[in-house]
This record gives C-alpha cells, sequence and structure tokens, in this order.
C-alpha cells in the first residue's frame, strides 16, 4: 500500500511538473511585448545569466524600469542583504512574499517570491528624481498582469 502511494505521489507530481508554465526568454518577450505600462515603451528581454532575464521599460525622460526573474533562491539573498544599513522591509504582495527598499535612492527596489514557478522577479526604477514606493510597484505589476505568468 505504502508503495502505491509513494508511486501515485511521484506521478503527482511529474504530471504537475510537465503542466506548469516553463518561464524562457519567449515567453516573457510574448507577455513583456503585451503588458501595459504608460508613458513606457519596451526595450526587450535579455538572458544575463542561465535562467535570468531582464526587461527593461524606458520612457521619453530615459527613466527606466527594470524587471529581473530569477532563480527562487535569490529572494533569500535580496530579503537579507543590507544595504547603507538598512535591511528591505518585508511585505506581501498579491499573498507572495515580498521585500521593498529605498536604500540605494533614487533607486528603489521589490522583491517578490513566486515560489510555485520557482522564481523570484526584481522590479527597479532607475533615472527618476526619487525611488518609487511599495504602492506605485505594486500598482505597474498589477498593470503588468506578472500574475499570470508565474501561475
Amino acid at each position: 500500500m505504502r508503495k502505491v502511494f509513494v508511486l501515485a505521489a511521484c506521478v503527482v507530481l511529474l504530471a504537475t511538473t510537465a503542466w506548469a508554465a516553463r518561464i524562457d526568454q519567449a515567453s516573457l518577450t510574448t507577455w513583456a511585448s503585451a503588458a501595459s505600462m504608460p508613458g513606457y515603451t519596451f526595450g526587450g528581454v535579455e538572458e544575463t545569466d542561465p535562467g535570468v532575464y531582464v526587461m527593461v521599460w524606458m520612457s521619453a525622460k530615459q527613466e527606466m524600469i527594470g524587471v529581473h526573474v530569477y532563480p527562487a533562491s535569490e529572494f533569500k539573498k535580496n530579503a537579507n542583504q543590507t544595504v547603507n544599513k538598512r535591511k528591505p522591509q518585508a511585505i506581501t504582495y498579491n499573498g507572495s512574499p515580498a521585500t521593498y527598499t529605498d536604500a540605494l535612492a533614487p533607486t528603489g527596489t521589490m522583491s517578490v517570491a513566486y515560489e510555485k514557478a520557482g522564481k523570484t522577479l526584481v522590479i527597479s526604477n532607475m533615472g527618476q528624481p526619487r525611488a518609487l514606493t511599495k504602492e506605485e510597484f505594486s500598482r505597474i505589476l498589477d498593470g503588468l498582469a506578472i500574475d499570470k505568468l508565474f501561475k
């Protein structure tokens, strides 16, 4: 009986893994090209390291919003990293663990752990007169509908 249960659990795990959405450069490019960020133009997706992707949106004023997708392990590193004697603030975004910091103002950063997808998303602003707030980052992520990509 125990062997049957273990075998069934392995089959379920394999099936859910096989049916899970694959996050790669092509899927990110498709998603980001269709995503809405008023006032910004999508600049593209680049794989900076194996499994690490960066997407950039730029405004006419040369202000940028960058979105990085990392493996899940990156979230704990970001959550525990002290910058300018400040640790990131622990928050949640749509029920997922997240952090926010403006320790490198005028650059702000928000990290979100998408545990089921095995990914960490990091969004930051650059070239702007002030760091975006966690509420502003949340509104941007809501507009991008990033949750759909990681489900």
